[in-house]
Parts: C-alpha cells; sequence; structure tokens
C-alpha cells in the first residue's frame, strides 16, 4: 500500500485541448490522449501509431524549420513553435502529469502512459447516430489515463494563472506550483521526509473559527498521537493518556498546514519524522476523514503498520475528544478519493499506440 502512494519524480505539464478554448477536450478525454497539431502540414509519411525515435523526432523538427521559414514565419514564432515541439517530443515521457482545460470551466488531469507516436487517425469524441462531431487531425499523440472532470475553481490559483498563457505546451515546473498541484492531485502522499495528505471542505456556509481551532487541534493531536503509535504495537488509552498529559504541551509539532479557497477548498497538511510515523498519521487522518481509508494491515516489508483494531481505537479516541463528528458534519471535510497513484507505474514501454477512433467512439 504505502509504497504505491511514494511521489515519482515527474514533471507537470499544462497542454491545450485545441484551439478555440478546448475544442477538442472531449475527444482527448474520451480517446485517452493528448495531442497537438504542430506537425500536421509537413507531409510527413509516417505509419500510423508510429512511436517516434530520436531519428523521427529530429526530422519532425527539421521539417517544421523548413516549412515555417518558407511561409514566412517571425523568429519569435518560429522560436515559440520548435520549443513547443522540443517539449513534447523530446521531454514529456511516461509517467508525468498532464492537465487540460475547456470553455466551460473545466480541468482534467491524466498521468502519461505512452511514448509520443504519430497519428494519423481522427480523433473524435463519443456521439451518438446522428451527430457529426468535427474530427481532430493532430498527428503529434502521447496516451493519457485521464482522471475524473473537475471544476476550475478549486484549481490552486498558483497553477491556474498559468493556463493564462497562450502557449500550447507550458512546463508547471515552480515550487509554489508543484506543491499546490501536488496535494491537489494526491490526497495522501509521502516524500522522503514527509507525510502530505488533503483534507477537502466542501461547505458554502461561512466557517467559525471555532471550528476551524478544533480541527486544527485535532490535527496536533493526530501527530502526537502518531509519533507515540511508532514506537508502539498497540494503542493503550491509558498509557497514552499519560503520554499526551507530559508531552501535549512541550511536544515539537511539525505539522504545517495551508488553506486553499477555504469554504469550499483544501486544507494542505505536510507532517514531518519517521517513515512509521508518516504512515501512521496518514492512516489516522484517512481512518477519520475518508470515505475508503487507507488499510493498516498491508504488509510493508514483511510486516503490518499498526493493526486495524488499534487504529480504530486511537481514532475514535480522538474523534470523541475533538467532537469530529460535528466539525465533520459542519464542514463537510473529507479526504478526497485520489483518480490516480502517485507513484510511478510499472509497464512495459508501449510497442505500438492504439489506433483512434476505437469500438466505444460511435455509441
Amino acid at each position: 500500500m504505502f509504497e504505491k502512494l511514494t511521489l515519482a519524480e515527474r514533471d507537470y505539464w499544462f497542454i491545450r485541448s485545441g484551439r478555440n478554448s478546448g475544442e477538442f477536450f472531449k475527444h482527448f478525454k474520451n480517446s485517452g490522449l493528448i495531442a497537438i497539431g504542430h506537425a500536421d502540414d509537413f507531409g510527413l509519411n509516417f505509419a500510423d501509431s508510429l512511436i517516434l525515435e530520436d531519428a523521427d523526432k529530429r526530422l519532425v523538427l527539421s521539417t517544421a524549420l523548413v516549412q515555417m521559414s518558407n511561409e514566412t514565419k517571425t523568429p519569435s514564432e518560429i522560436g515559440s513553435t520548435k520549443r513547443q515541439l522540443e517539449r513534447f517530443l523530446n521531454h514529456i515521457k511516461t509517467d508525468d502529469i498532464i492537465l487540460t482545460v475547456n470553455s466551460d470551466n473545466q480541468v482534467l488531469a491524466g498521468k502519461v502512459t505512452s511514448s509520443v507516436y504519430f497519428g494519423t487517425t481522427a480523433i473524435l469524441p463519443h456521439y451518438i447516430q446522428g451527430e457529426t462531431p468535427k474530427p481532430c487531425h493532430y498527428n503529434l499523440r502521447v496516451n493519457v489515463e485521464w482522471g475524473k472532470v473537475k471544476d476550475r475553481k478549486f484549481l490552486p490559483y498558483v497553477v491556474d494563472k498559468t493556463f493564462r498563457s497562450p502557449l500550447t505546451v507550458s512546463q508547471l515546473d515552480k515550487p509554489e506550483q508543484l506543491q499546490a498541484l501536488k496535494h491537489w492531485l494526491f490526497p495522501v502522499y509521502f516524500t522522503d521526509n514527509e507525510a502530505c495528505c488533503t483534507l477537502k471542505i466542501s461547505t458554502n456556509q461561512g466557517i467559525q473559527n471555532r471550528d476551524l481551532s478544533k480541527l486544527s487541534l485535532a490535527l496536533d493531536e493526530l501527530e502526537l498521537l502518531a509519533e507515540y503509535l511508532s514506537e508502539k504495537e498497540t494503542f493503550d488509552l491509558s498509557n497514552y493518556q499519560k503520554f499526551a498529559k507530559d508531552n501535549r504541551d512541550i511536544y515539537q509539532y511539525t505539522i504545517t498546514a495551508q488553506h486553499v479557497f477555504m469554504s469550499p477548498g483544501h486544507q494542505n497538511i505536510q507532517v514531518f519524522g519517521s517513515f512509521r510515523k508518516q504512515q501512521i498519521f496518514a492512516l489516522l487522518l484517512t481512518y477519520i476523514f475518508s470515505a475508503t481509508p487507507l488499510s493498516a494491515n498491508e504488509p510493508l516489508e514483511g510486516s503490518e503498520v499498526l493493526s486495524e483494531q488499534h487504529i480504530e481505537l486511537a481514532s475514535n479516541f480522538v474523534n470523541t475528544e475533538y467532537g469530529l463528528n460535528s466539525i465533520k458534519q459542519k464542514l463537510e471535510v473529507i479526504v478526497p478519493e485520489e483518480d490516480f497513484s502517485p507513484s510511478a507505474e510499472d509497464r512495459e514501454e508501449d510497442q505500438f499506440a492504439p489506433s483512434v477512433p476505437d469500438n466505444h467512439t460511435i455509441l
């Protein structure tokens, strides 16, 4: 379980879904890919679904430069197009994250699952008999495992403002962008030295400061409890109460939190310490706030982290002590469900790309 929550090293990209404010958003979502049209009219004679090798990529770039020069493009236009082609051809890789948006203020995030390839088959969205959707003929493509469509208003501002760039392909690489984006995409994940968790607050009502204070105190208690349990195999209430009484006011808490678009919005949480402490904190948090909590019984290097029974007892103590049932109801607070794992996927390199449309294109 937990090795699947270790954040992979990857890059994050924003790619436009065609012109006219995302006209091919549904095409890409339904077909499980993303594509750009920067090499469509160059007369390239590649077979459909050909995975592009280095020599093929160099040919695409050189052909593009010749074509643009013949079209009397300005040096700045040529340079911009060249850089975007280079990003798509040479820098986007398997397990990278792609984001795209449409004119309905919807955002889609997905994980790259193939190398870049050349496609000649038209890309179409799902449609019903009698409809005639506009086909997308963009040739340069990568396959993407898309998550759920989300409302753009919940996207962190530091990420959203990148979408105002006119570029087709942009990299999200600023530290503040990456921190917010990782929390938004992955509700629970681990880095080398911290557990990173996200709470989603869905209420549209005004939030009382008292409720936020109780929530903050409960999160502090979860860290203290995780520290205690990191040295124990079981939860003993009386022993913990003594430990808490002796340490609650002097313990060096590491937990930090950021509020993003409060009411509704997210609270991003980081906890530092031993990996076992991080695991237990995540277990406790998801047990209390998630519809699908992490399992305490998943083996990690041959042993369980902590028995489900003791996670339940410890969580129930915090729940009762801080009145979390009432706070959860008032704030409508949960640990969101993830669309895909933060870890890298174990898969063989694709030898071919699927032909699009497939049997599900026409309904």
